[in-house]
């Protein structure tokens, strides 16, 4: 995605961690779309932490065993997502939980067939999709743009933390 870039004088000292969502056959593009390479662009690092997809024991141990990944950083994660794991990230150090739909509310509304299909396959599986726009599906700049100033809060509260 093609954004001007807005100046900004502080990074944060944790990287961006974003935990990846089920998918299915019917919604199988990148987890986070371009928001991974948008915060890159922005300057801060940040990285993805892509589980098993469609088996909840599955995605249950791996989410178990990579957890220290997401030690010492901003953890940013979808409201469904969250539930699913809400146990194990008590464990975590030392990190902020930024939840997609709770922490920061995208406001804006968006739906696509492939996503209703996707929704429906994860609902036959015992899952629960989040919304469509907490993954920034089709989103719009300014909600490019209010996400990155939610990135740069959390690198206030990193230097303020010290």
């Amino acid at each position: 995605m093609k954004l001007e870039l807005k100046p900004n004088c502080l990074l944060t000292k944790r990287p961006l961690k974003l935990v990846s969502g089920p998918k299915s056959i019917f919604f199988y593009q990148k987890p986070w779309g371009d928001l991974p390479e948008v915060l890159y662009e922005h300057g801060y690092r940040a990285s993805l932490m892509q589980l098993p997809f469609n088996n909840k024991e599955l995605r249950q141990k791996a989410f178990t065993h990579r957890l220290s990944e997401l030690d010492n950083t901003h953890i940013i994660i979808d409201e469904k997502t969250y539930q699913e794991f809400s146990e194990a990230l008590k464990n975590v150090n030392n990190s902020t939980i930024n939840i997609i739909g709770e922490t920061f509310k995208p406001n804006y509304k968006t739906s696509s067939l492939a996503y209703s299909l996707h929704r429906r396959w994860l609902n036959f599986l015992g899952f629960t999709a989040t919304e469509p726009q907490n993954l920034f599906i089709n989103a719009d700049k300014n909600i490019w743009y209010a996400f990155i100033d939610h990135c740069v809060k959390l690198a206030e509260l990193d230097f303020l933390s010290e």
